[in-house]
């Protein structure tokens, strides 16, 4: 969440996550952090060179992407599969500003394949997981 901390406040790539790496860096946050946040961006033209930044990259725009299908479907997060991802990301009008390809060059950079020996995607699975997890605990 903290790399997202100054979008409604700059909600623009020109800007975020520009503005908000600049508080950040006022309250002693470590370089390795913002240049993760910075590189979250790619208007930024920062490069992903840690595990962390990577990482940040990899599940930016798919977070995204599954909030808005668990949004769609009658049980919200249960019930979904890396299968039911798949064909959301297939649908380009479903969630439009998400960037597909952002979503494969994070899994790429971190070097993830798009589905296992048995088609699982586990990159997939783990972000269900995670925001399942999330959704629970906020009790929402």
């Amino acid at each position: 969440m903290l790399h997202d901390f100054d979008w409604e406040h700059f909600p623009t790539l020109e800007e975020h996550p520009i503005k908000g790496c600049e508080e950040l860096r006022k309250r002693g946050y470590g370089e390795d952090i913002v240049e993760a946040i910075l590189g979250h961006n790619k208007a930024t033209g920062i490069p992903r060179r840690s595990l962390m930044a990577k990482t940040l990259f990899a599940v930016d725009e798919l977070s995204g992407l599954v909030v808005a299908l668990g949004r769609v479907r009658p049980g919200n997060f249960e019930g979904m599969t890396a299968k039911s991802v798949r064909k959301a990301m297939k649908k380009k009008d479903f969630a439009a500003a998400i960037s597909r390809d952002d979503i494969k060059q994070g899994m790429e950079e971190l070097g993830l394949k798009e589905d296992d020996d048995e088609g699982r995607n586990a990159h997939f699975e783990l972000i269900i997981g995670a925001l399942s997890g999330i959704k629970k605990k906020l009790g929402f």
